[in-house]
């Protein structure tokens, strides 16, 4: 019966170029220089490895040594530019930026970080007071419309001070 082998550790490598060995192992060496060894009894996994190709590697332990037990080709996110926002991130914005040039409002910077910034601080007043009403029974006693309007005061002073107008 064939032991389960657990994977110790991942990770991702950017092929380069690949080889045999003259005892038909695959010598793979990654994008940043690093030379990986596939031994031959794991030729299944010999075909997963092209260049130019990302393959992500489970690495099995077998008396206290590392190898490659298995690999899969993996796709990469396109590289972005420093500073600028992922996909996910750009579409959010451009929802906000639509909205404002709908309303007639200029576009800028600022007035997205300021939703961001207004909808954290509403969350975390939110939880203050779910805290405040654990803590005091007497404000737990009060009315949904008066704890919402302790809530948004909460939630306009924690704004001002993450904007900076504090």
């Amino acid at each position: 019966m064939a032991r389960q082998v657990e994977i110790v550790r991942e990770e991702i490598i950017l092929v380069d170029r690949t080889e045999n060995d003259n005892y038909g192992n695959l010598v793979v060496t990654g994008k940043d220089g690093k030379e990986i060894r596939i031994n031959s009894k794991h030729e299944p996994i010999h075909s997963v490895f092209q260049p130019g190709v990302a393959v992500k590697v489970g690495y099995g332990s077998y008396m206290n040594r590392e190898y490659i037990h298995t690999a899969v080709q993996v796709v990469l996110p396109p590289p972005r530019e420093p500073g600028k926002p992922l996909p996910e991130q750009q579409a959010e914005i451009d929802k906000v930026v639509d909205r404002v040039e709908k309303a007639g409002g200029k576009v800028s910077y600022i007035s997205v970080t300021n939703t961001k910034n207004r909808a954290f601080a509403l969350s975390y007043a939110k939880d203050q007071v779910n805290q405040m009403m654990k803590d005091s029974p007497e404000l737990a006693k009060k009315s949904s419309k008066d704890i919402t309007k302790v809530t948004i005061s909460m939630a306009r002073d924690y704004e001002k001070y993450i904007n900076g107008e504090d």
